[in-house]
């Protein structure tokens, strides 16, 4: 069985006894917050971020358990399911918190993977999800930059099928690529388009 103690606040963990937890009450529900919105996606995308260096994509299940020793990123990757299944068009809910409880990643430094030696902090992370598959599934990814330490939505891409919408900010606008099966077009805007998902 498992056995849940008192832990060091000196730590950063949880201090009263598990059972008196808003700490662990809050991560619970961050857990159970994250089963319901893995449910709608079928694989999740993940480049730079954290210990996840590379891209990286991950098959999600009905049930899906994530296990692994403290501090290899389970609760990074409880986080960007919950932000990457809100990325696609029409979800009233989208937001890039990336420090919304109970899964608070931090600034950009702290989010983009950080390599050894001469490369450093990357230049840029993504997340995105796929749900469905074949001419019926969607696939929408996200690219964020650093924009006064903080993540800033860079790019945009939705995909259906043989169709993509990808939004690009540019110096003084954006760029919007369209492409199909017969063709693609892109076309510079200034001032960029308001709304979703570069708002």
């Amino acid at each position: 069985g498992i056995r849940l103690t008192r832990q060091s606040r000196a730590h950063g963990m949880c201090g009263p006894p598990w059972r008196e937890s808003p700490c662990l009450r809050r991560l619970l529900r961050g857990v159970i917050d994250g089963c319901r919105i893995a449910g709608t996606m079928d694989r999740l995308f993940i480049r730079d971020v954290r210990c996840f260096d590379g891209e990286h994509a991950a098959r999600l299940a009905p049930v899906t358990v994530l296990v692994g020793e403290n501090s290899t990123g389970k609760s990074t990757f409880l986080a960007l399911v919950r932000l990457a299944a809100n990325l696609f068009p029409g979800d009233p809910s989208y937001q890039t918190n990336f420090n919304e409880p109970p899964f608070e990643l931090g600034a950009y430094d702290q989010i983009a993977t950080l390599r050894m030696g001469k490369k450093g902090l990357s230049r840029s992370f993504a997340l995105g999800a796929q749900r469905g598959t074949g001419d019926d599934g969607d696939e929408a990814q996200a690219t964020f930059v650093s924009e006064h330490g903080q993540p800033r939505l860079q790019e945009f891409r939705f995909k259906r099928g043989g169709y993509s919408i990808t939004r690009t900010r540019e110096e003084g606008g954006e760029r919007i690529s369209v492409r199909t099966p017969s063709g693609s077009a892109a076309v510079h805007l200034s001032p960029p388009l308001a709304g979703f998902p570069l708002q």
